[in-house]
């Protein structure tokens, strides 16, 4: 069998401040060079053998064999593990040269495994303990921060450490698209896909928290709308919800957006209080949904009437506004339906 030193050492942060995570383990095989390079300083012949009689209270034992004298010292690791020992057969003569030697012995192989065991450790260090330490360095500046934007730094090499960091950062990439999806489900009409009522409010309070500037809320409803799903069935109306949201985004592209309020109702923000303007705004939304909508050889027509409210006067806020508009809707259908009018026209 052979015979084996085994130095051990708890895996921890340089600073030494956390938990153990592990033992690194250092292993010299005993082999004849290890034995003559010893027997080469220390100038005497020994071996080193299992150890099965000695302990820590018990460190040598000295046996005479007729003219010779045979000499066992204990070997002392650092983890007080006392699986070696050192045997020599000698002349009684130099008994007493080689109880210094065997005892200079012991120290030299402690010595070396220190020296392994140190140069293990630093260069541990520098190549494991310091990246894992920057690696959890950019963890808590992400953690610190709230943003799953942030990705970990990676070097060019091509180990475990490199592995684990680009399975953090793919896990971000999961993350963020996670976040994505569900802040599209939260903040957007699961049918039209525009806006839905709490973006819309979201999106005005930061505008007007930033930058106060007069707008204007317009308030659509669909005239008649029930009918179609009463006639032609809730996938037909789903439909035309859908059509109708389209070509009133296209109108408005990036001046404004546009917010399904519930049903077949719509709201519109336009970054302007000019009547004139909106008067054209309006006109034109009215003439573009009166145009025939067909869908499964159905043809289908649809009107709107539109409510305007204007910031600051018809209103400091925006729940007002959307009430004033909400209120010359309501005027708009009862004159007769497919057409706008102000708030202050009611």
């Amino acid at each position: 069998d052979q015979l084996y030193i085994v130095v051990t050492s708890p895996i921890t942060r340089s600073d030494y401040s956390n938990d153990t995570n592990g033992t690194l383990i250092f292993v010299k095989r005993v082999d004849e060079d290890l034995i003559h390079s010893l027997e080469n300083i220390v100038n005497l012949p020994f071996q080193i053998i299992p150890n099965d009689t000695l302990n820590s209270e018990h460190l040598i034992e000295i046996t005479q064999i007729g003219d010779l004298m045979k000499i066992q010292r204990l070997i002392l690791d650092l983890n007080d593990h006392h699986d070696l020992m050192i045997e020599m057969t000698i002349p009684m003569e130099n008994s007493v040269i080689i109880r210094q030697a065997i005892t200079n012995v012991t120290w030299i192989v402690s010595l070396i495994l220190l020296v392994f065991l140190f140069i293990l450790i630093v260069m541990l260090d520098k190549q494991l303990f310091q990246r894992i330490q920057m690696m959890m360095m950019d963890i808590q500046q992400i953690e610190a921060k709230n943003d799953i934007h942030l990705r970990l730094k990676l070097d060019q090499r091509q180990d475990e450490i490199t592995f684990i960091a680009q399975e953090i950062n793919q896990m971000l990439d999961q993350l963020d698209s996670s976040y994505q999806e569900i802040n599209a489900l939260a903040y957007s009409d699961h049918l039209t896909g525009i806006h839905n009522r709490i973006s819309f409010y979201r999106l005005i309070e930061e505008k007007m928290s930033s930058n106060p500037t007069p707008y204007a809320i317009l308030f659509l409803d669909l005239d008649g709308f029930k009918t179609i799903n009463d006639t032609y069935g809730h996938e037909t109306g789903d439909f035309v919800l859908i059509e109708i949201a389209k070509r009133i985004r296209d109108i408005i592209g990036t001046n404004g957006f546009i917010s399904r309020a519930g049903g077949d109702e719509f709201l519109i923000y336009h970054p302007s209080n000019q009547r004139k303007e909106l008067a054209r705004l309006c006109q034109k939304i009215i003439d573009t949904l009166a145009s025939e909508i067909e869908i499964n050889h159905i043809h289908v027509n649809i009107t709107t009437s539109i409510g305007i409210a204007t910031y600051p006067e018809s209103g400091k806020t925006l729940q007002s506004l959307i009430k004033q508009s909400d209120l010359a809707m309501y005027q708009a259908k009862t004159l007769g339906k497919n057409q706008f009018q102000f708030d202050d026209q009611q």
